[in-house]
């Protein structure tokens, strides 16, 4: 990413994740899968309107892998939770 684009990425991130994280924390939000779940999703959206390069090395790849496998199980586990108990 050029330095325009980091910068518009990390004030985005920052920005989303300060606002989000506030709003539950006042919601009275206590499961830390919320945050987590609520950061990832936070990650994605400022990576979108950044506007990345179209060839991501292999780092950015396995941290995309990883995001979606948090994310997944969180969702999932929360699915469960809702359906089962």
């Amino acid at each position: 990413m050029s330095g325009s684009q980091v910068l518009r990425f990390t004030l985005l991130y920052t920005g989303l994740v300060a606002l989000f994280n506030s709003t539950l924390l006042l919601l009275g939000e206590r499961r830390v899968d919320a945050y987590v779940a609520v950061n990832v999703l936070s990650f994605y959206v400022s990576y979108s309107l950044a506007r990345p390069p179209t060839r991501p090395g292999v780092a950015t790849v396995v941290l995309h892998v990883l995001l979606l496998t948090v994310f997944a199980v969180v969702v999932t586990l929360r699915v469960y939770e809702v359906l089962v108990g």
